[in-house]
């Protein structure tokens, strides 16, 4: 018995260290393959040996990183109108060179319109004037001529014989003058055929003229067959003017 005792306790012994000896191996090689160790407890493999010491447990091993979420898919095209209508305004946004030419290319038209209004007006204006002076015109040949036909002539033809040179003379002047308002009028007619009626009306006022200028002459000599002829010829001189006058009358506006 005492002989047997040491060697079951040595036996023992060695069961132990084997048993050690092996869970440090297999903790040794859980801990590099990132295996959980064996479980607390494990012991030799008969139940006859002593309690070993529990091995530490291993880390967790470390979590994978999230995967980072996909990227969100981009939304339809649906401002494609507002990004091309935004292009096309900046590409039809004038420069201020442009709206400076427009300025000045408004300032032209109206520059235009106001000449071309100013124009009118004054080729209106000056056509009017022109129309009112050859009213004045006509007007002052016709009256007068009147007068020197209803008036002037038949005053000389009818003063008394002692009377007729005196009568002539303050009729002469206003026929004088009658010619050369007739001559002035002709030079401003812009109708052809208005100016060839006022040059033979003009024509006619002088044959007047003479004839009276006989008449007074003859009547002081109190021939009276030369007196009577004199007469006859102012009265036919006188139906010459009558007659050349009535195109200036017509002609009036």
């Amino acid at each position: 018995m005492s002989e047997h005792l040491p060697n079951r306790m040595r036996s023992r012994a060695w069961r132990a260290v084997a048993a050690a000896t092996f869970g440090i191996a297999v903790l040794g090689a859980c801990s590099s393959d990132g295996q959980p160790a064996l479980p607390e407890g494990g012991g030799a493999e008969d139940g006859g040996g002593g309690e070993e010491p529990a091995a530490p447990e291993p880390e967790p091993a470390p979590e994978p990183p999230p995967e980072p979420e996909p990227a969100p898919e981009p939304a339809p095209d649906q401002g494609g109108d507002s990004a091309s209508s935004t292009t096309s305004t900046d590409d039809e946004a004038w420069t201020t060179e442009e709206w400076v030419l427009l300025v000045l290319l408004g300032v032209a038209v109206v520059a235009v319109i106001i000449g071309a209004t100013s124009a009118a007006t004054s080729h209106s204006e000056k056509k009017r004037q022109q129309q009112s002076k050859l009213r004045q015109q006509l007007s002052s040949v016709v009256g007068g001529t009147r007068w020197v036909l209803d008036q002037g002539s038949m005053a000389v033809l009818r003063a008394d014989p002692q009377q007729t040179q005196n009568a002539w003379n303050s009729v002469r002047p206003q026929v004088v003058n009658l010619e050369g308002t007739i001559a002035r009028c002709a030079g401003d007619m812009d109708d052809s055929s208005l100016d060839g009626s006022m040059s033979r009306l003009g024509q006619d006022v002088a044959g007047l003229r003479g004839a009276l200028d006989a008449y007074a002459s003859t009547a002081a000599g109190g021939q009276s067959d030369l007196v009577e002829r004199a007469q006859q010829t102012v009265i036919s001189r006188c139906q010459q003017v009558e007659t050349s006058l009535q195109p200036i009358v017509a002609a009036q506006p």
